[in-house]
């Protein structure tokens, strides 16, 4: 905000096309968020980093198609009070990383792809104007 070194805030945010509230937002901190480094800290301590090594990996590698909601019943099973419904999203968020990182590795497949036999003729397409069928005979519209 250049304008603001000659006019008081409200002048300078109208006079640069913007709201007061965004020209104070601005001059009290000059970077966008966009431009602000991003947190990737714990807010909270990890609630399964107890048995994550012990049970949950071990659970993992004998039945790696295992569902997350299947392990945190066995957890509240074994440990009752401990791991309540609503740490099923930190569970399956870990369980997504151990697959992607430490489980079996996923098949390939590709898939057949029909009318490739010869690929710098294309196939003619019946309703463009340009490659109509031709006309039977004794056939009328």
């Amino acid at each position: 905000m250049s304008k603001r070194k000659h006019h008081c805030q409200e002048i300078a945010a109208a006079k640069a096309g913007i709201s007061v509230r965004s020209a104070r937002r601005i001059e009290r901190d000059a970077l966008r968020p966009s431009q602000k480094p991003r947190g990737y800290w714990r807010s909270r301590p990890d609630p399964f980093a107890d048995v994550w090594d012990t049970e949950v990996v071990a659970m993992l590698t004998n039945a790696p198609q295992l569902q997350a909601i299947t392990i945190l019943r066995k957890l509240q099973d074994d440990h009752p009070g401990q791991y309540p419904d609503s740490t099923r999203r930190a569970l399956e968020r870990r369980v997504k990383h151990w697959k992607a990182t430490s489980g079996p590795p996923k098949e390939v497949f590709f898939p057949h792809q029909q009318g490739l036999r010869n690929s710098r003729r294309p196939r003619p397409h019946w309703r463009t104007p340009s490659a109509r069928r031709p006309a039977r005979s004794g056939y009328s519209r």
